[in-house]
């Protein structure tokens, strides 16, 4: 009880609520994230041709409540060379097991067959979570000439339960990492036929096929 009392004598007594976090969890789960995790990440991320965030020196690391377990998580995207975000990850970690959750954007140009668009949303190897549309044009951004934006959502987590996981961990980091920009160069012209979708879509399900 002791790292309780600690913590809390920190925390302002003028604030209607107060979280507390075992110092120790917390910094034994930032060390698994920053020196095996995000090394990796980085290093996955740089072999890339494409911009990346986060940088070594920008890394930050955030709380989530899962039950009652802390897990700690950090975040990392893609970006091409019009500084548009194709991709986002979340890696988190918890004493017991791991979660990577990711994120794809797809934009297309206003002049898309509508048929290519319901086509990619309504594809049920996606059901569980189902791709999401939002139009609109970017006026700070009109290079991307991107009118449709559709979001893939996937995510999977392992528990430990006393061995090592983190070879699949990375396989996964990896995995999704390969996939996302290869989604990203099969669509970055947009689709000028279903056959078009059809590869995309084949691509996709290895990394966002909702299971």
């Amino acid at each position: 009880m002791s790292w309780i009392l600690e913590e809390a004598y920190k925390c302002d007594p003028r604030k209607d609520r107060i979280v507390l976090e075992n110092p120790e969890v917390v910094k034994e789960l930032d060390d698994l994230l920053l020196n095996k995790y995000y090394l990796f990440i980085h290093s996955e991320l740089k072999k890339t041709k494409y911009r990346f965030i986060p940088l070594p020196d920008d890394v930050e690391i955030t709380s989530i409540w899962s039950g009652g377990d802390l897990e700690r998580a950090l975040v990392f995207m893609l970006f091409d060379d019009l500084n548009y975000s194709f991709f986002r990850g979340k890696f988190s970690c918890t004493k017991g097991g791991f979660f990577l959750e990711r994120e794809f954007f797809l934009g297309l140009p206003q002049n898309t067959d509508p048929s290519f668009i319901f086509r990619t949303l309504d594809d049920e190897r996606f059901v569980g979570m189902s791709p999401t549309l939002h139009i609109e044009t970017s006026s700070v951004y009109p290079a991307w000439n991107i009118h449709y934006h559709i979001t893939l959502k996937a995510g999977t987590g392992f528990e430990f339960k006393g061995w090592t996981l983190h070879n699949a961990a990375k396989g996964h980091l990896e995995t999704t990492i390969h996939d996302s920009i290869a989604l990203y160069e099969e669509s970055i012209e947009g689709f000028s036929s279903m056959d078009d979708v059809e590869r995309f879509l084949k691509i996709a399900y290895r990394c966002y096929e909702a299971y």
